[in-house]
């Protein structure tokens, strides 16, 4: 084993010290190589390493050759950085589009120094994407970062005149847009205009930007002293109340509504939301109510009922439900029933009145229009 060793190196040391170069596969190298190997079904296979072992090489030499595995991609070293050979550096062929399997390393790095940018790209066209990132390994991956080490830079800009400089989606609990700042640093800022809404945020006008929990997720609501209303009187289609059925309160007026959260009915044939209140913000609120009916001159009321119905969702329940009572003692043919009452709403609920009257001869009574004598109002005592 020892001879045939020693006489392998002393061949290939034979040419190489008459100066000329190793060959394999042909009779003579090239004057100007060290080696020149030919062949037609073989080929020369460089050192095979992972995207970690190649960035673990310890000082490579400029112009060392190895084959990443992780990247398939014949690497060499410039002196200053690993590169793809066959390229010069930082440069691609579009569309690109690369994995990289390698925790503790950036799949591209760019840096510039000066007043310049380190990347630059545009799209155009519906739905165009001039750069995309993309990372599933939790907290600590990023799809795209951008960092400045500098108070005038700035890591990721974007620009546009009428369409969106700077997109972020999110589904399942996931963050689109995240900003993190320390040392009395920003972690947003801004210069015009913002919006903030979709999910469960509630924007309407009027409404502040406020926390909801400890984790600072937040959502618009109105101010408490921006939100009253009132509806008062009836509308003339909706006079007549039918005996033992509840009937929705029809109002003919609006004297009030700081917030633009109801409506009085206007038409014979009313939208739900003619004479209902749609809650802006989950809280406690107050409303007082009044509903005066007149049955005919031998037609006494035995009994009337007005309910506070909310919708909520599609199910319907009656918060607050109070009883009515002769307008005159001894007088049954008119009545009135008035009270108040505090609930707690969710936003987006809508509330709404119904009466419901019996009376002797099981007919028809008269809903009474006068706005002192039916009415319907609220307002906000405290937002959650």
């Amino acid at each position: 084993m020892k001879t045939t060793y020693l006489l392998l190196t002393t061949l290939l040391a034979m040419p190489l010290a008459k100066g000329q170069g190793l060959s394999i596969g042909v009779p003579t190298p090239h004057s100007s190589a060290v080696v020149e190997l030919s062949s037609s079904n073989r080929g020369l296979l460089a050192p095979r390493l992972t995207t970690a072992q190649r960035i673990a090489v310890a000082n490579p030499a400029e112009g060392l050759l190895v084959y990443d595995t992780d990247l398939n991609l014949l690497m060499h070293f410039t002196g200053t950085l690993w590169a793809p050979v066959g390229g010069s550096v930082g440069t691609f062929s579009l569309p690109f589009a690369q994995t990289l399997n390698s925790p503790a390393n950036a799949a591209l790095t760019i840096g510039v120094a000066g007043a310049s940018q380190a990347m630059m790209a545009s799209a155009a066209g519906s739905f165009s994407k001039a750069i995309e990132g993309t990372a599933d390994g939790g907290l600590s991956s990023y799809g795209l970062f951008g960092q400045a080490t500098n108070s005038t830079g700035i890591g990721i800009a974007g620009i546009s005149t009428d369409a969106t400089a700077v997109y972020g989606f999110s589904s399942n609990g996931g963050t689109a847009l995240r900003g993190t700042a320390t040392n009395g640093s920003l972690a947003l800022q801004t210069s015009g205009y913002i919006r903030l809404s979709g999910g469960n945020t509630n924007p309407v006008a009027g409404a502040v930007l406020t926390s909801i929990d400890n984790n600072g997720n937040a959502v618009w609501k109105k101010p408490k002293s921006d939100m009253a209303f009132e509806l008062a009187g009836a509308y003339s289609s909706f006079l007549i109340i039918s005996h033992n059925t509840f009937q929705k309160v029809h109002f003919n007026q609006e004297p009030f509504d700081y917030g633009n959260d109801c409506a009085p009915t206007t038409s014979s044939s009313p939208t739900p939301g003619m004479s209902s209140f749609v809650v802006p913000t989950t809280g406690i609120y107050e409303f007082d109510i009044a509903v005066a009916l007149r049955g005919g001159a031998n037609q006494p009321i035995t009994s009337q009922v007005v309910q506070l119905m909310v919708n909520r969702s599609g199910n319907l329940f009656a918060a607050y439900t109070l009883e009515g009572n002769s307008m005159h003692p001894g007088i049954e043919t008119e009545y009135r029933a008035q009270g108040g009452a505090q609930c707690r709403l969710q936003a987006g609920d809508i509330v709404y009145v119904t009466v419901k009257q019996t009376n002797t001869t099981s007919g028809t009574v008269l809903l009474l229009s006068n706005t002192d004598l039916t009415f319907f109002n609220g307002h906000l005592v405290f937002a959650e």
